[in-house]
């Protein structure tokens, strides 16, 4: 199907829990523009984002890749039913475990995954720079990030550091489980081995880590890069849409199309049960996080 058929575009993106709302996030500030036909008008276009967050079966990280598989297949059939036009696997265990499988069964779905932004130490400036990247301890160990990793850093200029609690703890305080305090001590606990380290750009090798961003480049003193961006423009690449400014030619409906977001619990909500959402509640407690953490740092 073609993304530019209808005015609203439907995407489908999923994770185990809240990790790819910081992929939401970046396509939710995206303002995508095609071509009016036969004119040089651009209309904007919208989309509609349905996320499924799967709670009941939180976290994939202790799951074998078969139960991550099952579990995933069972989310695609929902989008299909829904009939959406592109699926994000807004996660990195669920992309490392099971991406390429799921392309093969669902042949005639795009099906965009989230990757370690590796590929980073070859289009920046290398100078200078020490490189790392941290992910969960089921990612860094699965045959797909290894395979990455020789590829896109053949040489092991970026060290691997493996968080054993840190993606556990923002979705616990994300649910009001654990405090400021409680997620500041476990992302320090997490990231003390970097912190002697000296690297100076750090990949986030998770879309839960993402949403903490702030306070892991203060407490490491590293540039964090994340793969949202990169997975935003591939989005409107498959759908054959962009962002760019193209001269001489007029907008319209510059402000006329909202994107709207859906959201499934798998612990809350019937299956094929979507409820319109508004995720600003989710970035504003990160946000106020993330602006706290110099004063926990100081207390």
């Amino acid at each position: 199907m073609d993304c530019k058929e209808n005015k609203k575009i439907k995407i489908g993106l999923f994770d185990s829990g809240i990790g790819g709302f910081s992929i939401l996030r970046d396509l939710l500030s995206s303002r995508p523009f095609t071509k009016a036909e036969s004119t040089k008008r651009l209309e904007q276009v919208g989309f509609e984002f349905y996320y499924f967050s799967d709670s009941l079966h939180a976290p994939y990280g202790n799951k074998s890749n078969e139960e991550i598989f099952n579990r995933s297949c069972t989310i695609v059939e929902q989008f299909d039913k829904i009939k959406v036009d592109l699926i994000v696997v807004a996660c990195n265990t669920a992309t490392a475990a099971c991406i390429d499988r799921l392309r093969g069964l669902f042949p005639e779905q795009k099906i965009v995954g989230v990757e370690p932004y590796l590929n980073a130490i070859h289009r920046l400036e290398a100078d200078h720079r020490l490189w790392a990247v941290i992910t969960t301890i089921t990612t860094g160990e699965s045959t797909r990030f290894v395979e990455l990793k020789k590829r896109l850093d053949p040489d092991n200029q970026i060290a691997l550091y493996k968080l054993p609690n840190l993606a556990f703890a923002i979705e616990q305080f994300a649910h009001n489980k654990i405090d400021d305090r409680e997620l500041y001590e476990i992302c320090k606990s997490d990231l003390s081995p970097l912190f002697k380290s000296r690297v100076t750009h750090l990949i986030l090798g998770c879309t839960h880590y993402p949403l903490i961003e702030n306070a892991i480049s203060i407490l490491t003193k590293a540039t964090c890069l994340s793969p949202g961006p990169s997975v935003k423009n591939r989005v409107l690449q498959l759908c054959d849409l962009n962002e760019i400014e193209n001269k001489g030619l007029e907008k319209v409906n510059e402000d006329e199309i909202i994107h709207e977001v859906y959201l499934h619990n798998s612990l809350f909500h019937r299956e094929g049960e979507f409820v319109r959402y508004d995720p600003a509640i989710i970035f504003k407690r990160f946000e106020i996080f993330n602006q706290n953490v110099l004063a926990l740092i100081k207390s």
